[in-house]
């Protein structure tokens, strides 16, 4: 019996090796949290008045997406009269990114005159999808003892409220960017 020749065993290889690379895929994500910070400056709060369920809005970006703040000074149904609360509503239908909903959590706080927190509540991570009524309160004065003694720790009879929001971000890497990235780590 004779051995097969080096020229014989090429082609084997080459298909071996086609269908090796056909097999394996690669593939790399990393996910990032990107936080943004808004304040939201409420003048003549002792003013403000509403029935539960009338909110102020306020509009900004963080995370690389558009949100909604909600805050209802006198709660956000009947059975919570009285108690200061806030929802968050993702806006943006994010069309340039492709990426509709978001992954996100946030803090809501009240801010003393030393621009410090006074009363704070969490809400998070919970799936944002664009256009949906907001549905995760944060309890930020949720009793009326609460709201009157945070009322003189106000400056000029403003309020502000701030709310840090922080956004899951998944991103798609090249294998090129995956190999620079953990040749340098």
């Amino acid at each position: 019996m004779s051995s097969p020749s080096s020229s014989d065993q090429l082609p084997s290889l080459g298909d071996s090796w086609r269908r090796l690379r056909d097999a394996l895929s690669f593939s790399s994500v990393r996910v990032r949290r990107d936080t943004g910070t808004h304040l939201f400056h409420v003048g003549r709060y002792s003013r403000v008045e509403g029935s539960p369920g009338e909110c102020i809005e306020s509009a900004f970006r963080a995370g690389g997406r558009r949100w909604k703040l909600f805050y209802y000074p006198n709660g956000d149904r009947a059975k919570r009269r009285g108690q200061a609360c806030a929802k968050l509503m993702l806006e943006d239908w994010g069309f340039f990114s492709g990426i509709r909903e978001a992954r996100a959590e946030y803090r809501v706080s009240i801010l003393g005159r030393d621009g410090e927190p006074v009363r704070s509540g969490a809400v998070g991570p919970h799936r944002y999808f664009p256009g949906l009524k907001p549905s995760y309160r944060v309890d930020v004065l949720p009793t009326p003892n609460e709201q009157s003694s945070a009322l003189p720790l106000m400056e000029d009879d403003s309020l502000v409220v701030r709310c840090d929001v922080t956004v899951l971000n998944v991103y798609r890497e090249s294998r090129i960017k995956w190999y620079l990235r953990n040749l340098l780590n």
